[in-house]
């Protein structure tokens, strides 16, 4: 359920950043799925964001590495956000709403627009390849701020596991999935997947990730060719600039990094290709691929991707927890209505993970 934020609530905020005197207008709140966005204009014409997050557990210290990680990217002309501190160098907030605890920040405004997610062009995929491989090469610069176990990300990927593992395990669970859907869940992964993380585990170095780098966490907009603010940024964020089109697409924000955690560029590579095979509906498998890979990350954005042998199987393995994650938040009988876990029951099926009741 969204929640309701008042106006008091609201200039209590900006009198605790020193802003309610500066404010111009307050639009409307935005909610999306993990928080409530409230869009300010200073009366110097600066655009901020008044960011509730979502309650839930360890929130405190996931806003407090993104804001981190955010900001250290920030100071190498990333589009990425900032968090604005209080008098006592506090960016993240606690206060009670509706009688329940709730964590804000207040971030600069970032332009730009969200693409549909069927409508990511071959110069989107490109271009989304070429931005993570630059992205990668400044994230490995920026040094952990504390050393502790969580952040890991192949921790995140065990914890994943073993609740898929015992969803999957439940008799009810297999009887529902037979019944209502005619399916059940290949055995023969978990072993594979038990080992693909002893692998990942071992990697070093590790550095850090976005691990959510797609659809509405990547904001667009069209710049004209021959743009005269071509820098070294500029060019990092933009597909092809000195092309002889009217316009080349551009990446103007990069946002929520609330999942962002260490591991190996591979575990990051992966999740975008998961999140891009589903949803680019129109475009086959091994194109998303090539553009996004090979054409996108590797060749304009200067990376090689090292362990790339464990690529295929990541991709498995995120696209059965993204159908895991499917069956646990919905209904089974409304689930056939929902095109993306209709194409993820399909690609799972199409590698044997999905096997149907004979």
């Amino acid at each position: 359920m969204p929640i309701t934020i008042s106006k008091q609530l609201i200039h209590k905020i900006l009198t605790e950043f020193g802003l309610a005197q500066q404010i111009s207008k307050i639009a409307s709140a935005q909610s999306g799925y993990r928080n409530t966005v409230i869009p300010m204009i200073l009366k110097n014409g600066q655009n901020l964001s008044l960011i509730f997050y979502k309650r839930e557990p360890g929130i405190v210290k996931k806003i407090q590495r993104a804001n981190y990680v955010s900001s250290e990217l920030a100071k190498k002309d990333w589009p990425t956000r900032r968090a604005i501190t209080n008098q006592n160098g506090q960016s993240v907030i606690q206060l009670a709403v509706n009688h329940k605890i709730q964590y804000c920040c207040i971030y600069n405004y970032l332009p730009g627009h969200t693409i549909n997610w069927s409508d990511y062009s071959q110069k989107h995929l490109k271009l989304l390849g070429q931005v993570l491989g630059y992205l990668h090469h400044d994230l490995a610069t920026i040094k952990p701020f504390v050393k502790n176990s969580k952040f890991l990300e192949t921790m995140v990927l065990r914890e994943n596991l073993i609740e898929m593992n015992n969803y999957f395990c439940s008799k009810n669970i297999q009887v529902a999935l037979k019944k209502k859907l005619n399916i059940t869940l290949s055995s023969r992964r978990w072993q594979q997947w038990e080992n693909l993380l002893i692998a990942l585990e071992k990697i070093r170095p590790i550095q850090f990730l976005h691990l959510d780098f797609v659809r509405g966490n990547i904001l667009f907009e069209k710049l004209p060719s021959h743009s005269s603010l071509q820098t070294p940024m500029v060019n990092k964020l933009n597909f092809d600039l000195d092309q002889t089109s009217k316009s080349t697409p551009s990446i103007t924000g990069i946002l929520d990094w609330e999942k962002t955690a260490l591991g190996a560029p591979v575990i990051d590579v992966a999740r975008t290709l998961a999140f891009l095979i589903i949803d680019c509906r129109y475009k086959p498998e091994n194109k998303v691929k090539k553009y996004f890979l090979n054409s996108g990350y590797e060749k304009r954005g200067q990376q090689t991707l090292r362990y790339k042998q464990l690529l295929d199987p990541l991709i498995e393995f995120f696209l059965c927890y993204d159908f895991y994650k499917f069956l646990k938040h919905n209904p089974y009988e409304f689930l056939p209505q929902n095109e993306h876990f209709i194409r993820t029951a399909t690609w799972l099926k199409q590698h044997q993970l999905l096997l149907p009741i004979q």
